[in-house]
């Protein structure tokens, strides 16, 4: 029986069986959303000052909680906005 060692991990030339850590990693990575609530990304222009700040504030969690608490309103109609 050959063994050797190679980093970390046994290896049995004989019967080719690799002993000792490796392998693909179970439940790894970042779980799927459910259905219907995947993210999209949305580019949004600022000032330096402005991007600094919003990184202090919490980035796009602090966003999404801004968005989700906001009421929606109606925008105004033309005709209410043509009035003198």
């Amino acid at each position: 029986m050959l063994l050797f060692n190679v980093f970390g991990i046994t290896i049995n030339k004989m019967e080719k069986k690799i002993t000792g850590r490796g392998g693909p990693g179970r439940g790894q990575g970042r779980k799927p959303l459910p259905e219907g609530e995947a993210m999209v990304p949305v580019t949004v222009k600022l000032l330096p000052k402005q991007r600094d700040k919003l990184k202090r504030l919490g980035g796009g969690p602090w966003i999404r909680g801004k968005i989700d608490g906001e009421k929606e309103t109606e925008p105004p109609s033309l005709i209410e906005t043509a009035k003198p």
